[in-house]
């Protein structure tokens, strides 16, 4: 079923799953972002589907999805911002961990969270997340790379953070890939005194 093709017409969450089966371009789902936000797509169904569904790929399109919603539309992913914050740690299909992740990395810069009035007892689970993914072996490494920066960025909210992520890196626990050892020389840059 092309989005395109649905027309004025609200999606139920099953109708939305079938189309992230057979629909996965970025133009299909540039088209369901926008369909959010002219409330065809329920943003709340979106976020379900990212941790409850039983097929591995609609899991991964619908956290594709929310993130779109999360940069285009940031308004509708309030909708939902507290239950991400309660479910982070949740998510364990590694394709979507990446758009969680990106998604955490950039609600975590300190002006994103005045913006979005985020007090930093929400975090509890996304730091927990964020570790447990970082040294997870199985964890791609453009997670490994989000988490590294939520972690960054929550570190001035959190005063053990840092300890324990310097301890990480200097301890090279991660993968050798060059992405990985960028940006822990870019982290660890910024936590020399």
């Amino acid at each position: 079923m092309d989005p395109e093709l649905i027309i004025n017409e609200v999606l139920t969450k099953e109708v939305l799953a079938d189309v992230l089966k057979e629909n996965h371009s970025k133009s299909d789902i540039r088209e369901l972002t926008r369909k959010a936000n002219r409330k065809y797509v329920k943003v709340r169904d979106v976020y379900e589907l990212t941790l409850e569904h039983e097929d591995p790929q609609v899991v991964f399109r619908s956290a594709w999805l929310l993130e779109n919603i999360f940069f285009d539309y940031p308004e509708e992913f309030e909708y939902v911002q507290p239950l991400f914050f309660k479910d982070y740690s949740r998510q364990k299909n590694k394709s979507a961990q990446r758009h969680y992740s990106k998604i955490a990395k950039e609600v975590t810069y300190s002006a994103q969270m005045c913006l979005r009035d985020i007090k930093p007892g929400n975090f509890d689970v996304i730091l927990e997340g964020s570790f447990d993914w970082l040294i997870d072996p199985e964890t791609p490494v453009a997670v490994k790379c989000n988490c590294l920066d939520v972690l960054y960025n929550l570190s001035e909210q959190e005063d053990w953070i840092l300890p324990e992520l310097k301890n990480i890196l200097e301890q090279n626990l991660l993968s050798n890939s060059a992405a990985l050892l960028s940006r822990t020389k870019s982290i660890l840059k910024k936590l020399k005194p």
